[in-house]
């Protein structure tokens, strides 16, 4: 009996590989600072926008209209890829081929496989038509299967080729992102105006004017938001882990009480008189596993009372601009 190795019907047709390293990227509006007089890198919607503001808008007008939108800085220039002279990614077109399940109606059969070689090569000038024809080859004859492979920092998934990256790998150590402010797009006469606008946005989340004044800065609260100053989630948060640490440093006497050494020294004490108190502290010292039992008690209380001091200060200094005061007391031993 004659046997056949299905490894020999198979062969991979593999385009040339395309290598990139670094790739670099600008804004080109920054170019073009003056709105009104070059207006062709901005959107038409942005400029449109930047006209409603007028020349003196408020605060207000500047978050609704221009942040809220397109936020508050641009990309000025990103170094995306590999470092100086290391080449770190390829992308490349595989087709894997059943010589057997080729059109036996060709006279030579190596013609099919020289006009895929062409085709694949073809892959970098004309990546969509040349998938099209070859997931028609594919369908047809299913005698291929094509892979595409794509790594290194810019190889993300989707993009139709290196002069049109639509997907860019920023958590590469290799990206190099450099950001400014919008300001730099705006006429002189909007640019203060904006930073203080981005600024109330982002420090008071654009519920008053953010003044600073000898070194010190707060939130001038608008009429509609009068306890903008006032982080009352995070007080309300913090006086709740602080009535949790009470109720902790209460269940910790709780445990203490309850515990064998406590009940056994409480079984010791007469019933049919009282004692001075010299007798009970006498009692209470001779007692070595109740000491014990007791110094526990004092190591968790101990670090239990830095705890709510701590959360305490923090919660007295957030409510410093706020309309009322937390009340507060320590819990008694």
């Amino acid at each position: 009996m004659k046997t056949k190795n299905r490894e020999t019907d198979r062969l991979a047709v593999r385009s040339p590989l395309r290598e990139f390293a670094r790739w670099k990227v600008r804004n080109t509006a920054i170019e073009r600072r003056d709105l009104m007089r070059n207006p062709v890198p901005l959107m038409p919607e942005f400029q449109h926008s930047v006209r409603l503001l007028g020349r003196r808008p408020t605060t207000q007008q500047f978050i609704d209209t221009i942040i809220k939108k397109y936020g508050t800085h641009i990309l000025i220039s990103a170094t995306l890829g590999a470092t100086e002279n290391k080449t770190e990614g390829e992308e490349a077109l595989t087709m894997y081929l059943a010589k057997n399940k080729l059109d036996r109606k060709l006279v030579n059969a190596t013609q099919n496989v020289e006009a895929l070689h062409q085709l694949a090569s073809s892959y970098f000038i004309d990546r969509d038509g040349t998938m099209r024809k070859l997931h028609e080859i594919q369908i047809s004859t299913n005698a291929i299967k094509v892979t595409e492979t794509r790594t290194g920092p810019l190889g993300c998934s989707s993009y139709d080729n290196l002069d049109s990256v639509s997907s860019i790998l920023l958590q590469s150590p290799e990206s190099k992102i450099n950001l400014q402010g919008l300001q730099v797009i705006f006429p002189e006469y909007l640019q203060e105006k904006f930073v203080q606008s981005a600024l109330s946005y982002i420090m008071c989340n654009g519920e008053g004017e953010y003044v600073c004044s000898n070194n010190h800065c707060i939130c001038q609260c608008a009429d509609d938001y009068p306890q903008c100053n006032c982080p009352i989630t995070d007080i309300q948060i913090m006086e709740n882990s602080l009535l949790g640490m009470s109720e902790s440093w209460a269940s910790s006497y709780k445990d203490f009480e309850n515990s064998d050494e406590f009940k056994s020294f409480l079984k010791r004490l007469p019933s049919t008189h009282f004692l001075p108190i010299s007798s009970v502290h006498l009692l209470w010292g001779s007692d070595w596993d109740l000491q014990a039992r007791y110094r526990l008690l004092q190591s968790s209380l101990e670090i239990q009372r830095l705890k709510i001091q701590r959360t305490a200060r923090k919660l007295f200094g957030l409510s410093i601009r706020c309309h009322h005061n937390p009340n507060h007391q320590m819990p008694r031993e």
